[in-house]
């Protein structure tokens, strides 16, 4: 409460949740939005982590809430709240 907020989507399976979630809250607020991947080409078991961040703003010193459609494992959602936290500076990141 009172913090700024940043709703950051991962793509693209969460842009039509992120749409709707947001028309719903009554509060000042950024979107930004994160691509991740660890599945290549025809692949059923995860590779490397590969994250996209450039449609992302500036969410150093920002709570964030992370959206995604999905969550089997929780690996990808773990790692890219590490890698809001200590690459883009985020204050706090919830899923």
């Amino acid at each position: 409460a009172g913090k700024p907020v940043t709703v950051v989507g991962i793509l693209t399976g969460s842009l039509v949740f992120l749409a709707d979630l947001i028309r719903q809250l009554d509060l000042p607020l950024q979107i930004g939005l994160i691509a991740a991947s660890s599945y290549r080409g025809t692949a059923t078991s995860p590779g490397e982590l590969i994250v996209r961040d450039e449609l992302l703003p500036d969410v150093r010193g920002r709570h964030l809430l992370l959206l995604d459609d999905i969550l089997d494992t929780g690996q990808t959602a773990s790692r890219l709240v590490e890698h809001l936290v200590a690459n883009r500076g985020a204050a706090a990141v919830k899923t």
